[in-house]
């Protein structure tokens, strides 16, 4: 796969819509869950944990994708848990 099939601005706008869900602490631990399973680059400090989608690898990318369009935004709820 190439990344043409991987959308970065869909992958940015769907984690700043995990704003607005009431259980969004656990889907950015599952973000960051994914980022940290292929030991991608990102920054921490108290006001949370950074990474630059334009630094991830197209693997990292696609599972972000994946986990993110696996989310409903209108009911709260995630078809997938965890990862």
């Amino acid at each position: 796969m190439s990344d043409k099939n991987i959308d970065k601005s869909s992958i940015k706008q769907k984690i700043d819509n995990l704003k607005l869900l009431k259980q969004n602490k656990r889907h950015f631990i599952n973000l960051f869950n994914i980022i940290q399973k292929y030991n991608s680059k990102y920054t921490d400090n108290m006001n949370g944990i950074f990474f630059n989608l334009n630094e991830l690898s197209e693997s990292v990318l696609l599972e972000l994708q994946y986990y993110l369009n696996n989310i409903d935004y209108t009911n709260n709820e995630s078809e997938t848990d965890t990862i």
